[in-house]
């Protein structure tokens, strides 16, 4: 389905709608989970993966495997944000 016209413009929409949320909302992150009735709870991954084990918690630092930079290091989700000043290689 990589291949499909249909697929890849749907997600290049998906990826350009998640950008402008960046955006337009930059005080929301990840943070450090969310609160539901007044108790905190940490962002997990509930099934695991196969570089994390079940319930892991997901920190803005952690590694996001396979996704490597040009220096051979995991990407993380802190660097991955759009508004960060090295998220992205510079367009020319």
């Amino acid at each position: 389905a990589g291949f499909d016209p249909i697929f890849f413009f749907h997600h290049s929409n998906v990826d350009r709608l998640f950008a402008l949320w960046e955006w337009c909302y930059t005080e929301y992150w990840m943070g450090s989970g969310y609160e539901q009735d007044g108790e905190q709870y940490p962002w997990t991954q509930a099934h695991g993966t196969y570089a994390q084990v079940y319930n892991e918690q997901l920190l803005p630092d952690g590694a996001l495997q396979p996704f490597r930079t040009g220096q051979r290091d995991y990407w993380t989700s802190s660097q991955a944000l759009f508004l960060h000043e090295q998220s992205y290689p510079k367009c020319m």
